[in-house]
């Protein structure tokens, strides 16, 4: 059976719609489905990044407005049965899940989700938030029954973290690696500006830096770092796990990389880079499971130096920290999420009339 997955990236964007579909796609793939991408997306390095991990993709023509794409993905049926629809996108007309569940009322449709939304017509909701929980989709549909997965219990994980142990923990000794990641892309180039304060504080680290496949500013980047050996800069990086397992800390953003940083136990230091992140950022801070900086735009390289010489500082403090992350994200969130939709698929949801 097949199963589609609607999702786009973009330097606008980002990667993190398509990045955390494709670790649900590997998931379903190990389950006997065969996932098929359709995406708006141009870009070639997104899309490679689909072909790589052995999936195909249909290009949704910019002719099709938004309004008319549940007609056009029915249309796509071809020699296999379709056994449901997954969309992670934000601008989504507010009957787009009702129009194909009109069209095709026994597909399991699911809906990937950042802002505690609900369509009518969607059977499974997935959030994996650190601040999401069940009850915020309490009673929003009196005529259909909806299934939430609210927090990173169900973050969905690379097939290169979930099928490996983090590894032991290194949080006890010296920081020697700090890792540095701002996402997929970092159009404002807010790593140079990072970079350029880290190189003031005189850390005894090595910086490891991953750009993002929409990184545009690698020319200033590779320049800056040029003469300084404790930089090492990482692009296409094939293995984000064994990098992660390398590190001692990291600097990052509050997206789906969080996640990742998290199941390996990595003590981090967070900014907001995307107004979906703001929530993410507040509640791990809340937490302990991360120090938050705020918005990237008021970055402060004071308070980084400050932030980040307590960490370094304090090998209790990175342990303790490292132990709550891990307890957060247990790798099996793309297992929890396939097997309910297997769940619904297996009842052939046909909408009958009852409220969660």
């Amino acid at each position: 059976m097949k199963v589609f997955i609607r999702s786009d990236a973009s330097v606008q964007m980002g990667a993190g719609h398509v990045m955390r579909c494709l670790a649900l796609a590997e998931g379903f793939r190990e389950q006997g489905l065969r996932p098929i991408f359709l995406t708006r997306t141009e870009e070639p390095l997104y899309l490679a990044a689909i072909r790589q991990r052995g999936f195909s993709w249909v290009r949704i023509p910019k002719s099709v407005e938004i309004r008319d794409e549940p007609r056009a993905m029915v249309e796509l049926e071809c020699d296999e049965t379709v056994a449901g629809l997954v969309v992670d996108y934000y601008d989504l007309p507010r009957d787009y899940f009702a129009q194909i569940r009109s069209l095709r009322p026994k597909w399991a449709l699911v809906y990937i989700d950042d802002w505690c939304k609900f369509f009518e017509g969607v059977n499974l909701i997935v959030n994996q938030n650190i601040y999401a929980k069940e009850s915020d989709w309490s009673c929003r549909d009196t005529r259909r029954s909806f299934t939430v997965l609210a927090g990173p219990k169900y973050a969905l994980l690379r097939s290169e973290f979930r099928r490996r142990a983090p590894g032991s923990s290194r949080r006890q000794g010296e920081v020697s690696k700090i890792l540095l990641t701002l996402g997929g892309n970092d159009l404002a180039n807010h790593t140079l500006r990072i970079l350029k304060a880290l190189d003031q504080f005189e850390i005894k680290a090595e910086m490891h830096i991953v750009l993002g496949p929409g990184f545009r500013h690698s020319g200033e980047i590779a320049t800056f770092a040029s003469g300084r050996p404790y930089f090492r800069i990482w692009s296409h990086v094939s293995d984000m796990r064994e990098l992660m397992g390398q590190m001692d800390l990291s600097i990052n953003g509050s997206g789906s990389t969080l996640w990742e940083l998290y199941y390996m136990g990595l003590p981090n230091i967070i900014y907001v880079l995307a107004d979906n992140q703001a929530r993410v950022a507040e509640r791990a801070h809340e937490l302990g499971c991360s120090v938050s900086l705020g918005p990237i735009e008021k970055f402060d390289p004071e308070a980084l130096h400050r932030e980040l010489k307590k960490m370094i500082n304090s090998p209790q403090a990175r342990e303790s920290m490292s132990k709550k992350v891990r307890q957060v994200v247990d790798g099996l969130g793309v297992d929890r999420v396939t097997r309910t939709f297997l769940s619904l698929c297996r009842k052939e949801v046909t909408g009958a009339s009852t409220s969660v």
